[in-house]
């Protein structure tokens, strides 16, 4: 449902990557699937994982899209420890 779900990913969206409502709806206009993504599953970890290596969390953001696989490669490039 919209309350449980949209919502609470709009909201995390815009508090986890400082995004001011305008940008918030752009990015959510340019790519519908943003609201796919499961917080706790894909955007949470991309964070930590960015944290983690140094990365810039926009990344996590930018590159949500990415499998598993290919994030690791992009990650890589920040971190020689992961």
């Amino acid at each position: 449902s919209i309350e449980q779900n949209i919502v609470p990913t709009l909201a995390f969206l815009q508090e986890a990557f400082d995004l001011t409502p305008a940008a918030l709806r752009a990015r959510v206009l340019k790519l519908p699937a943003l609201l796919n993504y499961s917080i706790a599953k894909r955007y949470q970890p991309r964070i930590d994982q960015c944290l983690q290596a140094g990365a810039p969390v926009r990344d996590a953001l930018d590159k949500i899209c990415y499998k598993d696989a290919d994030w690791q490669k992009r990650l890589h490039r920040y971190d020689t420890f992961l």
